[in-house]
């Protein structure tokens, strides 16, 4: 099931990247600047910075990931 079918999600272990190309230009930084109010920090990256990249430390608790994931949704 895909949530967010605009959404390109992509990655590997605990590196991923949300593709936001597909939206208007600057829908990539609010992402980043929305997250970082709720406490928690994201890149921008790839073409244009269109792509916001997720990589929590390797040894991140599930409840701390958890977290994380419910901000960034």
């Amino acid at each position: 099931m895909k949530q967010y079918p605009n959404i390109d999600i992509r990655g590997i272990g605990l590196i991923w990247g949300l593709d936001f190309s597909k939206f208007e230009p600057d829908i990539a930084a609010e992402v980043q600047k929305a997250c970082y109010e709720r406490g928690l920090i994201v890149e921008r990256v790839g073409r244009h910075d269109s792509v916001v990249k997720v990589m929590p430390p390797l040894n991140i608790s599930n409840h701390n990931l958890r977290r994380g994931i419910d901000i960034l949704r």
